[in-house]
């Protein structure tokens, strides 16, 4: 049979034209079509856009992170975040269907405390502008910081089965509680949502406290809700330094002064000297950190509505700043301590050396009065420390030298700051070392005449009773997890060494001479060993109406493992000329706090390498405690016919019928009656 063959059919050029025209013609269509869509894309992509997702509700929140606590070095919370709740209305759910309306508005007003116009008003605006097809307003925030028990029954009733309760939300946010009010409140600053961590620790540490939000987003219709989750994560716990009791001695020591006496500012830094951790920061006026901006525990009504807005302003500021580490002022005679240390160590200084006072010295034409007037004669270096004389600490000074006194000022970190952990720390002032007088130099060795902080005074001092080592103050010692896994150690950071450990040995005896025999004898607790130095200085004005007085101790006296400092500024009392009322405050607090420390009575008697009597070098310190003087009663103080009330005996400034002084140039002379002395109501000056 025979096999028949297909014809094969060929692609004439013909057909191969014709495929190409059809090639060329659906390529440019898809071409203009491309172009169509992307020109309508461009002028009305957002208009189809919105009327596919106009099906949908997105629904995006954020999940809070809650703010990490702060807690005393023990342990004890002292701020913490409580969850609350924020009512949401979201009127484009709850006007979706006319039979929510009535149940939910009904519901609204018998579980909360809102205004019924209020709600209708919001609700009827929304209703008018989806009639007219007008965006609707999906979230009105209608009360806030709810807490659980405000929003139980209402919860419940809007989650039973069937119910019509609907377009109403709680929004989570957490709200910062302070449980002891107005403590500590310097030292830790407040918190808010808006602005996370304002002054104090609060604001030092936001980062590690605050946390990082979380959120929930995505679109919701009728059938499906396609959800995406970030998950909070809280803020780190701040472990601070400060001992939660010691701190309330301290609060309750300057509420009990100023209820009796008064003052522009109260303020007392209590300190760990061998690693500058401090134990207690306070100061006087306080605030509530729940309601900070709240006056009127320090203000009337009336001054309050006649203040401005910028008056208000510098009124909260002003009560707001921590003293401790933002206010400068000038330290007066509890400088002589770092003044007589760097004679020690610069071996300019011996000490059985003998210094003559004749009560004034001469410099630069100035003429400026050892306290008394009158002078003490010969004087030892410890018995100028003890009995707190101008004089010799001018002459001491002098032997310094200005290049040798401003390198230890340097050294002191006078003039800069600590580097504390808290925010607003001042500098401090000094006299530059190119343009500094004679006059200063002589004024500056007994603590006028330059301007420091609590802060530098203490963190120097310490350095001056723990052989020497200067360390960065710190009011943080440890970050936690929210687990309460460490994070971060907060160790002491040792930044120089400022005296030998000899030199501090000595101070250390010397200062306890201070409290023992000389002006610092209010602060004496039987059987204690405790040192200190006390201060007053004549504020700016010298016109001897305001002083700043302190007084800086430690204890035990050969051991320290405890400092306190405390500064007035214009105490409201009859002694506000001299260190009276900060001795008072200082044995007030130390009264409770050593034995709270566990620091126990020690020898009354104790052999010390210093002299006291210029008469009797042979000798040194080898007999018991004499001072022993009891806080007196404030009837017992002397009245104006009993002492010189304008002191000006004690005054360089301004003293009548001295023609050789230079007011503008010489600040108040300063320091106290020795404590050996008879009692206040006897003396005839009292120290400046």
């Amino acid at each position: 049979m025979a096999v028949r063959r297909r014809k094969s059919i060929k692609f004439t050029t013909l057909m191969q034209k014709k495929l190409l025209i059809i090639f060329l013609i659906v390529m440019t269509l898809l071409i203009g079509l491309s172009i169509v869509i992307i020109q309508k894309n461009v002028s009305k992509g957002y208009e189809y856009s919105k009327a596919v997702y106009d099906n949908f509700n997105y629904s995006s929140r954020t999940i809070p992170a809650r703010r990490g606590d702060i807690t005393d070095r023990n342990g004890t919370v002292i701020a913490y975040s409580s969850k609350v709740y924020n009512l949401i209305i979201d009127a484009k759910v709850l006007l979706s269907d006319a039979t929510y309306r009535e149940p939910t508005v009904e519901a609204l007003l018998q579980y909360f405390d809102l205004d019924e116009k209020e709600l209708n008003d919001y609700i009827d605006d929304n209703a008018k502008r989806k009639s007219s097809g007008d965006k609707v307003d999906s979230y009105k925030r209608m009360l806030s910081e709810l807490a659980d028990k405000d929003i139980e029954e209402f919860s419940n009733k809007m989650n039973e089965k069937n119910s019509l309760i609907k377009g109403v939300w709680f929004e989570d946010e957490y709200k910062r509680i302070y449980p002891y009010s107005s403590f500590a409140c310097d030292l830790m600053g407040f918190a808010s949502n808006a602005n996370g961590g304002e002054l104090g620790i609060e604001s030092s540490y936001n980062d590690e406290l605050s946390g990082t939000d979380g959120r929930i987003y995505g679109y919701i219709n009728d059938s499906s809700y396609e959800a995406n989750r970030r998950n909070a994560i809280n803020g780190n716990t701040v472990v601070s330094t400060i001992d939660y009791t010691i701190q309330n001695i301290i609060e309750q020591a300057i509420k009990d002064f100023n209820d009796e006496y008064g003052s522009k500012s109260t303020s007392v830094i209590v300190a760990d000297p061998n690693t500058m951790e401090i134990l207690g920061m306070a100061d006087y006026p306080v605030f509530d950190l729940n309601n900070p901006r709240d006056l009127t525990s320090i203000y009337s009504t009336e001054e309050l509505e006649a203040f401005t807005d910028d008056e208000f302003k510098d009124a909260l500021y002003k009560v707001w700043s921590n003293y401790c580490v933002s206010s400068i002022y000038e330290p007066g005679s509890v400088f002589k301590a770092f003044t007589i240390a760097e004679a020690l160590d610069e071996k300019k200084a011996d000490l059985k050396d003998v210094y003559t006072c004749d009560g004034k010295g001469v410099y630069n034409s100035s003429t400026i009065l050892c306290h008394g007037g009158d002078g003490h004669g010969d004087i030892t270096l410890s018995g100028a420390l003890t009995e707190s004389c101008n004089d010799a600490l001018m002459q001491i000074g002098m032997m310094l030298g200005v290049k040798t006194f401003c390198r230890y000022l340097e050294d002191y970190k006078f003039g800069s700051k600590t580097g504390i952990d808290l925010p607003g720390e001042e500098n401090g002032l000094l006299i530059d070392e190119s343009t500094m007088m004679d006059v200063d130099l002589a004024t500056n060795s007994f603590g006028q005449n330059l301007n420091v902080t609590m802060t530098q005074m203490v963190a120097t001092f310490a350095s001056f009773i723990n052989g020497g080592y200067y360390y960065q103050p710190h009011v943080v010692k440890q970050i936690l997890s929210e687990s309460g896994e460490p994070v971060k150690t907060i160790n002491p950071t040792l930044v120089t060494q400022t005296i030998s450990s000899d030199t501090s040995h000595t101070m250390r005896e010397m200062m306890r001479a201070v409290v023992d025999y000389g002006t610092g004898g209010y602060v004496h607790m039987d059987g204690y060993s405790i040192g200190g130095k006390t201060g007053t200085a004549e504020k700016a004005g010298r016109d001897k109406t305001e002083y700043v007085i302190s007084f800086m101790g430690f204890a035990p006296a050969e051991n320290p493992e405890v400092l306190v400092y405390v500064v007035i500024d214009t105490p409201d009392c009859e002694e506000y000329n001299t260190s009276w009322p900060a001795q008072v405050l200082a044995r007030a607090i130390m009264e409770k706090l050593l034995p709270y420390m566990g620091i126990q009575p020690d020898n009354a008697d104790y052999d010390a390498d210093i002299y006291l009597d210029a008469d009797k070098l042979d000798e040194k310190v080898v007999k018991p405690k004499i001072n022993s003087n009891p806080v007196p009663d404030p009837a017992d103080k002397p009245s104006d016919t009993q002492t010189d009330g304008n002191n000006d005996n004690n005054d360089a400034a301004d003293k009548p019928g001295d023609e050789d002084e230079t007011p503008a140039q010489t600040p108040a002379a300063q320091d106290e009656t020795p404590a050996d002395t008879p009692p206040p109501e006897e003396t005839t000056a009292a120290e400046q």
